[in-house]
């Protein structure tokens, strides 16, 4: 009963596929070793990224008064591209960035609202990093250097690797 009940899974799965023409797609996507290894590669640079930045934070003896000031934000932008990255390879670079920087902005102008919810996600050690505690006018410029450097960086991995 449990095989027949597989096969019919699987027919079905196969069916839904061919109907959507989403085969090539996925095939194209998932088996493809290239485009797995950027994805790794994009994850470990994501992961340095957070690293990098909370050093920036909680070390500030590490580095220098400018990176401890920006630091932290710039490496926080170019971080939320490379995560993009990794779900988003069949978008072109520049609107991911594009898209990246307009969300960084989003995050920035709502560190003006106040509300009790906001206030509260805010008081916890991951809302404060994920959404930040107050506008800053320079970290929009963080953001855009950030994501400027992770596209680079991107490029240059897509294109040689």
């Amino acid at each position: 009963m449990r095989a027949f009940l597989l096969t019919k899974l699987l027919e079905f799965h196969e069916a839904l596929l061919a109907s959507h023409n989403c085969t090539a797609y996925l095939y194209s996507t998932t088996l493809n070793t290239e485009v797995l290894k950027r994805k790794i590669i994009f994850l470990l640079l994501f992961v340095f990224c957070i690293w990098l930045a909370l050093a920036t934070r909680h070390h500030h003896e590490w580095f220098l008064p400018l990176i401890v000031k920006y630091g932290g934000d710039t490496i926080w932008a170019a971080a939320f591209l490379f995560l993009l990255r990794i779900f988003f390879t069949k978008i072109k670079l520049w609107k991911l960035a594009m898209i990246a920087y307009l969300l960084g902005v989003i995050d920035e102008i709502s560190q003006l609202w106040h509300t009790s919810i906001l206030v509260a996600i805010r008081e916890t050690t991951i809302g404060k990093l994920m959404l930040g505690q107050g506008f800053v006018w320079s970290d929009l410029l963080c953001y855009a250097v950030g994501i400027l450097m992770a596209a680079a960086i991107i490029w240059t991995i897509e294109k040689y690797n």
